[in-house]
């Protein structure tokens, strides 16, 4: 082995250098600040989603309830509502019924829950009123104003 062959072998196992590490790490961090709070809102929407699929039965069995014994019911045992699993985040389960001025009745099912662990709670309702589930606190939407109904 001559002389400008190891010369060229001992250049080529020299590695990467400083800068070049660095400019490495800093378009990893940039990627990275916008990647992660994408993913925290995917996150976040999936959980929600459990919320309208979940209060889309408590709907659809408090209609048939309904029309079996013309009345509403807050008993989730007498509406036969079991979800297939258990809620992995929906835990906080509210049934209430309630009559009008008319004499209507009416009922409101309610599940909330912190869905990313700061003092406001993720809550969601459907009426027999509202044939879809709504959300009047959106934990995740309203952080820019946390209070919109109010002090």
């Amino acid at each position: 082995m001559n002389i400008t062959q190891k010369r060229i072998r001992i250049q080529d196992d020299r590695g990467f250098t400083l800068l070049e590490l660095m400019v490495v790490v800093m378009v990893v961090a940039i990627l990275a600040s916008f990647a992660i709070p994408l993913f925290l809102r995917y996150r976040s929407q999936a959980m929600q989603s459990e919320a309208r699929t979940l209060l889309d039965g408590a709907y659809k069995s408090e209609i048939a309830y309904y029309a079996e014994f013309s009345e509403f019911s807050i008993d989730p045992d007498v509406l036969n509502f079991n979800p297939i699993t258990d809620p992995k985040f929906y835990r906080t389960w509210y049934v209430n019924t309630y009559s009008d001025g008319d004499g209507s009745e009416h009922f409101i099912v309610t599940c909330s829950t912190n869905i990313d662990v700061d003092v406001f709670r993720d809550r969601w309702i459907i009426t027999d009123n509202d044939k879809k589930p709504w959300n009047n606190w959106d934990d995740i939407e309203d952080m820019e104003d946390p209070y919109p109904y109010g002090p």
